[in-house]
């Protein structure tokens, strides 16, 4: 079970939009299934080690892709740590699989592997729950503090604001290092005036929110019935219609399908 809980906690802790897909649920039991059969003298060790490294480079992706746009300061560090502890672990296990030393090595030296994992597992808890909470999607306590950003954040958010106005949500491709350049101010700034100060986790969901808006306010117009989704998604900056779907969803709750008919049925 140890590489299919690493690799849930690891998409829970850095995807704040988790869609769980049936490959991956067909893989976990794979691997679950295999550990025992194999443990039968069932020759399926090579299904089970390809079935962990299905999930251990879809991990690798995720943590790696979602750095630049991260906003969250602790949790970007951790991607660090994490990347490293991972791949420490993960060359590790392969070394000892691949030289067979997992049937000489004594049983004391499984016993250490079972508590570093166990141990490394407490400590990340107690920092995510003590010292950075704020890495979590929810937390009982974020309501309670104060989120008043000081008089230099609170400018740059004005900034930020009359320039997503403006329009510059349309720019294709846009990153968190060509809006700060064009806001004249310095990256880490810009990340947390977005996340402190506006309350986004993801710099993509920041963007997309009005990208969204722009879409919803194209998909209320009768004028527009004729125009299909998908032009619209790419008028808005979309470059495809899986993504556009996926954030509207997110969103409004709905398809943009099913929010443009109950739109033009109020209208009616």
């Amino acid at each position: 079970m140890i590489p299919v809980l690493i690799y849930w906690a690891a998409i829970e802790l850095f995807q704040d939009d988790v869609v769980i897909q049936s490959w991956q649920i067909v893989v976990a039991v794979l691997i679950v299934a295999t550990s025992w059969l194999t443990q039968l003298q069932i020759p399926l060790g090579v299904v089970r080690g390809a079935c962990v490294l299905i999930l251990f480079l879809h991990m690798l992706k995720i943590v790696v892709s979602g750095e630049m746009e991260d906003l969250i300061a602790d949790r970007r560090r951790f991607r660090r740590w994490f990347l490293a502890w991972l791949l420490t672990l993960g060359i590790i296990t392969t070394v000892i699989e691949i030289t067979h030393l997992d049937q000489v090595l004594p049983y004391w030296v499984f016993l250490l592997q079972a508590s570093a994992i166990c141990l490394s597992a407490a400590a990340f808890l107690v920092w995510s729950v003590r010292v950075a909470p704020d890495i979590w999607i929810e937390h009982p306590s974020a309501s309670q503090r104060d989120t008043t950003p000081n008089p230099a954040q609170a400018a740059l958010i004005k900034r930020i604001e009359a320039a997503m106005a403006a329009g510059l949500w349309r720019e294709e491709g846009l990153t968190v290092a060509q809006m700060a350049a064009k806001l004249g101010t310095q990256e880490h700034r810009l990340r947390s005036a977005i996340n402190q100060g506006m309350g986004h986790r993801n710099f993509t969901s920041f963007v997309n929110a009005f990208r969204i808006h722009e879409a919803q306010t194209m998909l209320e117009k009768p004028e527009m019935v004729e125009r299909t989704v998908l032009s619209i998604a790419f008028d808005v900056g979309f470059s495809s219609l899986g993504p556009f779907n996926r954030a509207f969803r997110s969103q409004t709750g709905m398809t943009p399908t099913e929010y443009r008919n109950e739109a033009l049925f109020r209208v009616e």
